[in-house]
């Protein structure tokens, strides 16, 4: 009974690793370069890793030389990209 419950997960783990590579494959080629990535209503770029939620109008701040420089304000409701620096 131990070698038939073996015996069926090979099969079902190399069906499955067999017809889903080639799919994500495809879909990796049908996406050119001016395709966006949409999260929700953000679109991912390389970086990204996050997306906040703004709840009250908030201003936006960078660190230049060690003070706080004011960016922009974001509005209530609107939704930003979280990103960090990619070399």
């Amino acid at each position: 009974m131990k070698n038939l419950f073996k015996i069926i997960s090979a099969i079902t783990l190399i069906l499955s690793v067999t017809f889903v590579v080639p799919t994500a494959k495809a879909a990796t080629k049908t996406n050119s370069t001016t395709d966006k990535v949409m999260w929700g209503k953000v679109e991912v770029k390389d970086g990204v890793i996050g997306k906040v939620k703004v709840l009250k109008d908030t201003n936006v701040y960078k660190v230049v030389s060690m003070k706080l420089k004011y960016v922009k304000k974001l509005k209530k409701m609107k939704n930003m990209r979280y990103m960090v620096k990619v070399k």
